[in-house]
């Protein structure tokens, strides 16, 4: 997937290793692992098939959980019209902006997103 960051601080937090270790703490290769697996997946579809990610979907923004850490994607087309449903277009988008990270029940959201339940 195509990954951008709806805010500068997000992402010095998530591309600086120093910076990642320091808010995750020991969270932090869990939460670099799932980064890594969302950037190389070729859609949204992809990570659901993996046994430690769990992915949940509402409108265009998706949690996706592994173990204590949480990121939140806003994935770019999933609300536009056509014959494809809403989820449809989630599982198959090809891009997403990180709007939020939660790492252990500790919320970085600077947005205010509401996450997906």
């Amino acid at each position: 997937m195509h990954l951008s960051f709806s805010d500068e601080a997000l992402h010095r937090l998530c591309c600086r290793r120093k910076a990642l270790d320091a808010h995750a703490r020991k969270h932090g290769p869990c939460l670099a692992r799932l980064l890594n697996e969302i950037a190389c997946a070729e859609t949204l579809a992809v990570l659901d098939t993996l046994p430690h990610v769990e992915l949940v979907a509402s409108r265009n923004l998706v949690a996706v959980t592994c173990e204590a850490v949480e990121v939140l994607l806003a994935v770019d087309g999933a609300a536009r019209k056509g014959k494809a449903t809403t989820l449809d277009r989630i599982w198959s988008a090809k891009a997403a902006r990180i709007v939020a990270l939660a790492i252990n029940g500790k919320d970085f959201n600077p947005e205010g997103a509401k996450w997906p339940r």
